[in-house]
C-alpha cells in the first residue's frame, strides 16, 4: 500500500509541475478565436451597407433598432477584439463587448434554430427541424448520384445542411468568458508585461480588511509618494526594500510587531522602511503611568531613552528609585512617606519606616 501511495504522490507532483506551462491554455484560446472574429468583422466591414440592411430589415433580417449603430458596434467589437486576442492587449476589457456581441447573435439569429450548427437526424440535440433537414439531405444526395455529378461535387468534402443553431456562438462566448477571468496568460500577452512593469515601479502592501479592522488605521503609500516626501526620510535602503519581496515581508513582520506592542488607536509612524502604520498613546493615563498630569500621552517632561520620567535608575520611571519597584505614585506623593500596611518601608519607597 505504501509504494502505491508514494507513486500517487509522485504522480501528483509531476502533474503540479505542468502548471509552469499554464500560459499555454489561454494562448490556445486566443489563437483559436483570433481568425474567427477577424474574419467575421472583416466581412461585415467589407459589406457594411448590406450588414446595415440585414440588421434593420424586419421581413428577412434581424429587425434591430438603430441598425447603422448596431452594425458599427458589432463590426468594431469583432475587429478590435481580434487584435486584442492576437496581442493579449486589454484582453479582459475587450472580452466584454465580444461576449455581448455573441449574446446578441445567440438570441436574435440562432435561438429559434436550436442547438446544432450542422443538421443531424439523431442525437441528444436533434429536433424536428434537424430531422427533416437530414431527410432532405438524403434526397439531394440521391438526385446528385443519379445525375452522375455526385463524386465530383463531394471530392473535397461531404454535403451537409447548415442548421445555424446556437452551438458555435455559445462555444465562442464560453471561451471568451474563460479569457475574461484568467486573462491572456503569462509571458505571451502584452497585458502581462504591462502589469509586471507597473508593479515593479510601485510596490504596494495591501492588508486585508480584517487585518485593518484588528490593527487600526493603516496608511499605504506607493514608492513614488515616498520619493516625493519633503522630509527626506526615505533612504536608499528603503527604496531598494520596496523592490524586494523578502524585504517587504520583513517590513510586514515589523509592522505586526508594532501592532502587538500598541493595543490602542495608532498615529502615523514610519515603520519598516516606508510602511506607514497608525499608532498612538493610551487614551487614559494616571499616576501608575508615572506622569505628573493625568491624560498625558507621553507621561513625562523629559525622555532619556524612549520611556518617561525626569531621571531614571533602571529604565522605569520616577525621580529617584531604590530598587526599581515604586516611586512617585506608588507609596505617596513624596518619597519617604510612611505606610501602615507594611508594603512600603525602608528600602522600598521611604528612607525611614
Amino acid at each position: 500500500m505504501a509504494p502505491m501511495k508514494n507513486l500517487l504522490i509522485q504522480a501528483q507532483s509531476w502533474l503540479d509541475a505542468t502548471r509552469a506551462l499554464d500560459f499555454l491554455a489561454p494562448l490556445a484560446l486566443r489563437l483559436y478565436l483570433t481568425p474567427i472574429f477577424w474574419t467575421a468583422g472583416l466581412q461585415k466591414y467589407s459589406h457594411f451597407a448590406d450588414t446595415v440592411e440585414w440588421f434593420g430589415n424586419t421581413e428577412w433580417g434581424l429587425g434591430l433598432p438603430f441598425p447603422t449603430v448596431m452594425a458599427f458596434l458589432a463590426t468594431a467589437a469583432e475587429l478590435a477584439g481580434a487584435v486584442s486576442l492576437a496581442l493579449g492587449l486589454a484582453l479582459r476589457w475587450m472580452c466584454v463587448p465580444m461576449i455581448f456581441t455573441m449574446l446578441v447573435a445567440i438570441f436574435t439569429v440562432h435561438w429559434h434554430n436550436g442547438w446544432l450548427a450542422i443538421a443531424e437526424g439523431m442525437g441528444l440535440f436533434a429536433n424536428e427541424r434537424t430531422m427533416e433537414a437530414a431527410q432532405r439531405l438524403m434526397e439531394a444526395k440521391e438526385i446528385l448520384m443519379q445525375s452522375g455529378v455526385y463524386d465530383r461535387l463531394t471530392e473535397y468534402g461531404s454535403l451537409v445542411i447548415l442548421n445555424n443553431g446556437v452551438e458555435f456562438a455559445v462555444t465562442y462566448a464560453a471561451m471568451l468568458l474563460v479569457l475574461f477571468f484568467i486573462g491572456g496568460g503569462r509571458y505571451v500577452s502584452v497585458d502581462y508585461w504591462i502589469r509586471r512593469i507597473r508593479y515593479a515601479d510601485a510596490a504596494v502592501i495591501t492588508p486585508s480588511p480584517r487585518f485593518c479592522e484588528l490593527c487600526g488605521r493603516i496608511k499605504v503609500r506607493t514608492r513614488q509618494q515616498f520619493l516625493t516626501r519633503p522630509s527626506g526620510h526615505l533612504t536608499k535602503g528603503a527604496v531598494n526594500m520596496t523592490k524586494k519581496p523578502l524585504a517587504v515581508a520583513i517590513g510586514a513582520a515589523f509592522a505586526l510587531t508594532g501592532f502587538a506592542a500598541h493595543a490602542s488607536v495608532f498615529q502615523a509612524t514610519d515603520l519598516a522602511a516606508g510602511y506607514m502604520v497608525a499608532s498612538a498613546g493610551d487614551a487614559k493615563t494616571g499616576e501608575a503611568k508615572c506622569g505628573e498630569k493625568k491624560g498625558e500621552a507621553k507621561c513625562g517632561e523629559k525622555k532619556a531613552d524612549g520611556k518617561c520620567g525626569e531621571k531614571k535608575a533602571d529604565g522605569k520611571c520616577g525621580e529617584k528609585k531604590a530598587d526599581g519597584k515604586c516611586g512617585e505614585g506608588k507609596c505617596g506623593e513624596k518619597k519617604g512617606a510612611k505606610k501602615a500596611d507594611g508594603k512600603c518601608g525602608e528600602g522600598k519607597c521611604g528612607e525611614k519606616k
